[in-house]
C-alpha cells in the first residue's frame, strides 16, 4: 500500500474501470465513486489501469478533488490557497457579469404593469421574470375560467409536472405564450404549484403565507440571483 506524498487529506481507493476518452481518462472506483483526469492536468502521462490504487486528495465526497495519486505516482495537485484565489476570482467576474445582465434587464422592464408578488424561485433576474410573468398569466386565467387542477408529478423528480385532461391544455397554452415558450421543467413546475395554492385559496392568501422579506414588488423589487449576495429587497442598481 502506497502512502499518501502530499496532504493529510486524502481518499484510497482501487481503480476498477478506465475509459480512454478524448482529452483524459474516465475512472470507475471500486469505491462506487469515478472522476475524470484530463490530459492537461495528467503532465507526467500516467496511465491509470484496473487494479492500480488510487488516492483522491481533499476534503471527502462532494468537495472539490485537489490532487489524485496513481500508485506513488503524483498525477496532479492544486495547492488549496491557490484553489480559494482562482474560486474567489470566478466569484467576482460572475458576479460582475450577472450584475450588469441584471442592470440591463431592469432597464428594461421598468414600465411593466406592476404588482405585489413573491419571490418563488431564488434565481433571480430573468429566471424570477419569467416565473412572475406566467403566475400572473395564470392567475388571470383562473379568474375568467373554470378550471380544475389534475396535474402530476414523478416522485423524486422536480421539473416534471403534467396533465392528460384536455382543459390544460389552454393553461399550458397561456403560461407558454407568456413567455414566449422559452420556460425550463423546473419553472413550470413551480409555476404550476403556486397557481394551485393561489387557485384553492386565493392570491391574498397566497401573499400571507410567506415571510415579509420574500414579498416584492414587480418589475421596481425583481430580485437579483442569491449568489450576488444582496438582501431581497435592497436595488442594486
Amino acid at each position: 500500500m502506497n502512502d499518501p506524498v502530499i496532504d493529510e487529506k486524502f481518499q484510497r481507493s482501487k481503480i476498477k474501470e478506465v475509459t480512454r476518452t478524448k482529452g483524459g481518462y474516465d475512472i470507475q472506483k471500486e469505491d462506487g465513486w469515478s472522476l475524470f483526469i484530463s490530459d492537461e492536468k495528467n503532465k507526467m502521462k500516467v496511465m491509470p489501469r484496473p487494479g492500480d490504487e488510487i488516492i483522491t486528495y481533499g476534503d471527502g465526497i462532494g468537495q472539490v478533488i485537489l490532487g489524485v495519486q496513481i500508485n506513488s505516482a503524483l498525477v496532479f495537485y492544486e495547492d488549496r490557497a491557490e484553489k480559494e484565489r482562482q474560486k474567489n476570482i470566478w466569484i467576482e467576474k460572475t458576479n460582475k457579469r450577472y450584475a450588469e445582465e441584471y442592470a440591463k434587464l431592469m432597464k428594461e422592464i421598468k414600465d411593466e404593469e406592476p404588482f405585489e408578488t413573491i419571490n418563488v424561485s431564488g434565481m433571480g433576474g430573468g429566471y424570477e421574470r419569467a416565473c412572475q410573468l406566467m403566475i400572473q398569466a395564470g392567475v388571470k386565467f383562473l379568474q375568467e375560467n373554470d378550471f380544475h387542477f389534475d396535474y402530476k408529478t414523478l416522485k423524486g423528480v422536480y421539473g416534471i409536472a403534467f396533465s392528460d385532461a384536455p382543459w390544460s391544455k389552454d393553461l399550458e397554452k397561456v403560461l407558454m405564450d407568456a413567455v414566449g415558450g422559452d420556460c425550463t421543467g423546473a419553472m413550470h413546475q413551480c409555476v404550476i404549484g403556486h397557481l394551485q395554492y393561489i387557485h384553492k385559496e386565493s392570491y391574498e392568501a397566497w401573499l400571507s403565507q410567506v415571510p415579509e422579506e420574500r414579498r416584492y414588488m414587480y418589475p421596481s423589487e425583481l430580485p437579483p440571483p442569491a449568489f450576488l449576495g444582496r438582501k431581497q429587497k435592497e436595488h442594486p442598481v
